[in-house]
């Protein structure tokens, strides 16, 4: 019986070690136009150690575009900000991560969806 109980343990820990190894699903966008996604999908990060991000490329200049990206990162390279330029347009980039499937799939549409379900239920109960 007690072979029966250290080998029931091993083989737990091995699931648990198992499904903590798994690497994380992410949304990736490689471009966002108005915060919308342009052809968007889900993929498995490379590595177990790289995390979701969602990335913004500001152009510094007056009425300058705004890009945004998603995808897998290194946490390294996480919530850095940095100023470069491109064929003389200076822009900045700024990085945020997550650490869990699809966290990084919102979308700005999703705020205002989410305030009239709100307006909706109040609304409802208040006439009650």
């Amino acid at each position: 019986m007690n072979n029966l109980w250290k080998t029931l343990i091993l083989l737990i820990a091995f699931v648990a070690a198992s499904a903590s190894a798994h690497c994380l699903t992410c949304r990736t966008c490689p471009v966002s136009i108005l915060g919308n996604c342009l052809l968007p999908t889900d993929t498995e990060c490379a590595s177990h150690t790289q995390t979701c991000f969602f990335g913004e490329a500001r152009f510094n200049a007056p009425g300058g575009a705004t890009l945004n990206f998603r995808g897998c990162i290194e946490p390294s390279a996480c919530n850095q900000t940095l100023t470069a330029s491109v064929f003389g347009a200076v822009y900045t980039s700024t990085t945020r991560c997550c650490g869990s499937n699809l966290c990084n799939s919102a979308t700005t549409m999703q705020l205002p969806l989410t305030v009239a379900v709100f307006t909706a239920v109040l609304s409802s109960l208040w006439s009650l």
